[in-house]
């Protein structure tokens, strides 16, 4: 066909393409920015999980549950201790340790003195005349708290001394407080740490200063002490340790009247 009519349906076509190529591009646009909504929204979630497991595994132990090392172990803390808490079954260190005994009046030769006092241990600084002594058997009684009598009316009782009471004649050697004293077994403390009654063992003597001392700190250890009374004497920490009637002259100046430093026991 010719004429003005014969070219109309190519632009129709053309149209037609260019239409289409317009839907298929604003498709495409539209599925590409969908596709890139999705991507993000899914990654995001697994940032934040990923984010939070770092956290996690940086995050410090709860200090509910420590962790000890082999290299560094955890060291138990002491409780606050007061001086008598320090007394413990275990061994209290740092103690003097001094020996005393009763004298005995046949190893004193002095000139003769007359005493006066109690005739018993119900009385406090009598005056009843108890007889004449030697007058460094005198001076040990008054040292050492008693002496055993060898001469006179008393012959075989006690001559005892404190400081309170004075003199007075008894049975049997006596503490202060009329508490009888035993060898190798009663102790006069110095501190109300210790009451009376308190069971002592000797751990170590620490050192003595007379020659000697070692061979009585075997005796002192082996023995079962006990608190006879207590004579507390302010910033001592001192026990006295009764080792009986003196056997020999010159007693005093041997071991067995030594004082020991630095002794440890065990209270109780």
């Amino acid at each position: 066909m010719t004429g003005p009519h014969a070219s109309s349906p190519a632009p129709a076509r053309r149209s037609s393409r260019l239409g289409w190529s317009l839907v298929a591009w604003l498709a495409l646009s539209i599925g590409t920015c969908l596709a890139v909504l999705v991507t993000h929204h899914s990654a995001q979630p697994a940032a934040n999980d990923a984010g939070l497991s770092t956290a996690r595994a940086v995050a410090p132990a709860s200090p509910a549950e420590p962790v000890a090392t082999p290299a560094s172990p955890a060291k138990p803390v002491a409780a606050p201790t007061s001086s008598a808490a320090a007394l413990t079954r275990d061994g209290s260190a740092d103690w003097q340790l001094r020996l005393f005994f009763t004298a005995t009046e046949a190893y004193y030769h002095g000139a003769p003195v007359r005493v006066r006092g109690c005739a018993d241990l119900a009385c406090r600084a009598g005056q009843v005349d108890l007889g004449r002594y030697p007058r460094d058997f005198v001076t040990a009684v008054r040292a050492q708290g008693s002496g055993r009598i060898g001469t006179g009316p008393h012959r075989g009782g006690y001559l005892d001394w404190d400081a309170v009471r004075g003199y007075w004649i008894d049975t049997a050697p006596r503490a202060a407080d009329g508490a009888p004293l035993r060898p190798f077994a009663s102790v006069i403390s110095s501190t109300s740490q210790l009451s009376a009654y308190t069971p002592l063992e000797v751990l170590s003597c620490g050192k003595g200063s007379r020659a000697g001392w070692a061979t009585v700190c075997v005796r002192l250890r082996a023995s079962s002490w006990s608190v006879a009374t207590v004579a507390v004497q302010r910033g001592e920490r001192t026990v006295r340790l009764y080792v009986g009637a003196e056997t020999r002259p010159g007693f005093a100046a041997g071991p067995w009247a030594d004082t020991f430093q630095h002794a440890v026991l065990r209270v109780g």
